[in-house]
């Protein structure tokens, strides 16, 4: 899943408000017209074209550099709105919009949305630009395409309208990475292809730069130029430590940025399976050797949140664990251990919603866990019977990639607010096991094996 938090643009990319202008579109004059012309008591629900209108209106107005939180009130299509506009982190903004209606107090309605957009690095852990209140459960398969031949897809960002799809091979010499435009899904279509030498594990993005594990002896890390996706460019190797031979350990596995420091994991080595680079604007094509970290164990996903790394592992003693990476120390700090219980599944995927952490297991019982972030907390568990090679989140809807075939995308709703119920709302079929997944505004986008495809839904 990815660079783990987050997203690479100063405001809402025109794209996403023309997305917005156009959905409003449809039906925002008659709809307006019938919100001035009827008695406040008989509406019940806002229509989804004004709350986006006023989402992105918001997001035009409220910087991107501010220090502190943004609240106004004011009156909208007929409405009373309430807005607070936060930055949380130096990367993400948080919106919250609460429009009322009804004159009298005893009429007095409510309908409150959240919205968080990622400003500096982009995550397939999250749903990019999310807008929570829709109904996910409802999705349709408006595009499917195969992807070259003798290739297994390993990982899928989406990102400022497009679909970077990574991509392994036994021929060191087939395509690693494929641009795909899919600012209309049904139109997706391919923009560029690279072949960076023997295979990507994982993708994470910032800015105008690709930050790849790769599959390799000499360039564990690659980074990947992208301002002109049309042409993408391979701009600098780093070898990683612990690596002594090509299909011998300390491979990159797994990456993740938060757009100031960068990880990437590996395959267990002697050397050290997380390793720690600084990354700023002056070294976005070099990023800085900071340190290296023993764990034990080879590393399949990562999440950078609130200044802790968490580790998806394939421990069965220790499933999960974190780490404080607040500074730059050689040594991790005030490590937590998760040993999920109800089975021997191996930590496969990792995805984070508000405070709650979503691991995502081997096959094994109980394969998917809702925790608390800081103490581990088990909210809930699930039985899937399959194992969870992918996970993403948007509001209360979790997204898993799924090795079974008959249900490869598989929805998911926690039911509550603070995730105290897990339960499957809905699953998609593909030919064969679904191997990693990416969301963006309402799209879900999934890479499956056996046979290797490209497939795009779209809420119903």
């Amino acid at each position: 899943m990815s660079l783990r938090t987050n997203y690479s643009c100063r405001g809402f990319l025109m794209l996403d408000i023309a997305l917005a202008a156009a959905i409003a579109s449809i039906s925002l004059v008659p709809l307006l017209m019938y919100v001035y012309s009827v008695p406040s008591n008989r509406i019940r629900v806002v229509a989804p074209s004004i709350l986006r209108a006023l989402l992105v209106a918001v997001d035009a107005r409220a910087h991107d550099d501010f220090d502190s939180v943004q609240s106004r009130t004011y009156t909208a299509y007929g409405f009373s709105v309430s807005e607070q506009v936060s930055l949380p982190t130096a990367y993400i903004k948080k919106i919250t919009l609460t429009v009322s209606w009804g004159l009298l107090p005893w009429q007095r309605m409510h309908q409150t949305l959240y919205a968080t957009k990622y400003l500096r690095a982009q995550t397939s852990s999250s749903c990019s630009y999310a807008l929570v209140w829709d109904d996910w459960s409802q999705l349709e398969q408006v595009y499917q395409s195969p992807l070259p031949a003798s290739t297994t897809p390993t990982d899928i960002v989406l990102f400022q309208g497009a679909a970077f799809v990574s991509l392994d091979s036994a021929v060191a010499t087939a395509t690693d990475l494929i641009i795909f435009d899919v600012t209309n899904p049904q139109t997706t279509h391919q923009l560029s292809a690279i072949d960076t030498g023997t295979g990507i594990a994982q993708l994470a993005i910032f800015g105008t730069h690709i930050y790849a594990a790769h599959r390799s002896n000499t360039a564990g890390l690659q980074v990947i130029t992208i301002a002109d996706v049309y042409n993408p460019v391979l701009a600098h190797s780093v070898p990683l430590p612990g690596v002594s031979a090509l299909g011998q350990s300390g491979m990159g596995t797994a990456i993740v940025t938060n757009g100031a420091t960068l990880f990437v994991g590996t395959s267990k080595n002697t050397g050290g399976e997380i390793v720690r680079f600084s990354l700023d604007s002056a070294h976005a094509v070099r990023p800085q050797f900071v340190a290296t970290y023993e764990i034990g164990a080879g590393i399949n996903d990562l999440v950078l949140e609130h200044d802790a790394l968490y580790i998806a592992s394939p421990l069965n003693t220790a499933e999960l664990m974190r780490y404080d990476v607040s500074t730059s120390s050689t040594d991790l700090l005030h490590q937590r251990l998760y040993d999920a219980p109800g089975g021997s599944g191996n930590g496969k995927a990792l995805s984070f919603a508000g405070d709650t952490l979503f691991l995502g297991r081997t096959v094994g019982n109980a394969e998917l866990h809702a925790l608390s972030s800081t103490a581990f907390t088990t909210h809930a568990t699930l039985t899937v019977d399959e194992s969870v090679q992918g996970l993403i989140t948007n509001g209360r809807w979790l997204f898993g990639a799924l090795t079974s075939p008959a249900r490869a995308l598989s929805v998911f709703t926690t039911g509550s607010e603070n995730n105290q119920l897990l339960s499957r709302a809905a699953t998609y079929p593909l030919p064969g096991r679904a191997r990693s997944l990416a969301c963006w505004f309402n799209t879900i986008a999934v890479v499956s094996e056996n046979p290797s495809l490209l497939t795009i839904y779209t809420r119903r």
